[in-house]
């Protein structure tokens, strides 16, 4: 007989491979299976219900999907839930965040970058910041109706629309097409900002700090 038998498990009364072992200072047998049952730390089964389940069709580009599974660490469904919980949080934005002087100015920046299959402002520094900036004017379809399926910008039929635009408008999306492509315009930083009001200087200050 071994010496695990000369015990017998106190739980189910087994005297195969039962062990003394102390719990809260007082010595106790149990048998292998009984200590498993005892001790182990259950895993909760399946998911927890969390909400509403809808299905959604998400379109990236390998690169935005490579990137989202390295942040996600192999569960993109609590990636993905834990990000739009941010997103949608009206709660006063922290110091440094970025600055949007409006609600409205948000939407239509997002709206811009949804067209061109970008995530995030950040995500893409030339295409976040012609969003933020655009964005910044209320005029983003103005720029969207001229973004073409291969993401580019049609210049010609995007100008002829901006001519029923105002002034500060127009040399907004200038110097946001500049920030987006060097080529696209030379715009003076100066003849910007003299035609603006102070929300809307803050705005090109913030798009200078994050592309430089």
């Amino acid at each position: 007989m071994s010496e695990k038998e000369l015990f017998v498990c106190e739980r189910c009364g087994s005297s195969i491979d039962v062990a003394l072992i102390y719990v809260n200072d007082v010595p106790v047998t149990y048998c292998k299976n009984c200590r498993g049952a005892l001790f182990t730390k259950k895993k909760p089964v399946g998911r927890p219900s969390i909400g509403i389940t809808k299905k959604v069709s998400l379109t990236l580009t390998e690169d935005d999907w490579t990137a989202l599974d390295e942040k996600a660490k192999g569960n993109r469904s609590l990636f993905l839930r834990q990000t739009i919980v941010k997103a949608l949080d009206n709660e006063e934005p922290p110091a440094g965040e970025l600055y949007f002087k409006s609600d409205l100015h948000k939407e239509q920046s997002l709206k811009i970058l949804n067209v061109f299959n970008q995530l995030s402002i950040s995500s893409d520094l030339y295409y976040g910041c012609l969003a933020y900036v655009v964005g910044a004017t209320y005029k983003a379809d103005c720029l969207i109706k001229n973004i073409g399926e291969d993401k580019k910008v049609d210049m010609d039929g995007l100008f002829k629309d901006m001519e029923v635009l105002s002034h500060s408008e127009r040399v907004m999306i200038r110097f946001g097409l500049q920030l987006f492509n060097s080529n696209k315009d030379d715009i003076k930083l100066s003849d910007v900002m003299q035609s603006l009001d102070s929300d809307n200087i803050k705005v090109i200050k913030q798009a200078i700090d994050l592309f430089y």
